[in-house]
């Protein structure tokens, strides 16, 4: 078995098929999108409990991260700072997932009864079954209309790690949400 993406739900895929005993390779670099595309202090949009990744034995949630960092702050009225978000993902892995092997997956191709997945370093891995929980942002898109009328004017909203950045370029941003 294989897992490709180590987000929130790659991270939850990964915990809940090594629970039922099954050799998973997980490839991804840890939370990506989270700690490489979104703002610094960003609050999440979600409240705590709409934030936990799925475990799938109790003591993975949010609230567990808190109470191990003997946190006060866990109250389902306040936002999540993305950094805090990126550290449950990262204990999450610690706790629950397991190892992830960071390195880029290039593709996901069909071998005999199963797959083949190539990585960027050109190592070839085997899998009866493959979960691709690879997030948004390698499918960043600028419609043909847009990329032909403005080439430099035009940008996916993950190409701006800051709204600074974004009030500091002639580009107007097209696609994803923050």
């Amino acid at each position: 078995m294989a897992a490709v993406g180590a987000g929130p739900y790659g991270l939850s895929a990964i915990a809940h098929l090594r629970a039922r005993g099954l050799e998973v390779h997980a490839f991804g670099k840890l939370m990506e999108a989270w700690s490489d595309r979104m703002p610094a202090g960003m609050l999440l949009k979600s409240t705590p409990d709409a934030s936990d990744l799925s475990a799938p034995d109790p003591g993975a949630m949010l609230a567990d991260l808190s109470r191990a960092e003997g946190l006060a702050w866990h109250d389902e009225r306040r936002q999540i700072p993305v950094e805090t978000f990126i550290r449950y993902g990262r204990w999450f892995r610690e706790q629950v997932a397991g190892e992830v092997d960071p390195t880029v997956v290039q593709r996901v191709s069909r071998a005999g009864d199963g797959f083949e997945i190539t990585s960027s370093d050109g190592r070839r891995t085997r899998a009866r079954a493959v979960v691709v929980a690879a997030g948004l942002s390698a499918f960043a898109h600028v419609p043909a209309e847009l990329r032909a009328a403005a080439p430099r004017v035009t940008a996916p909203t993950a190409s701006f790690r800051t709204p600074v950045t974004i009030a500091s370029s002639p580009a107007s941003p097209v696609g994803e949400q923050w």
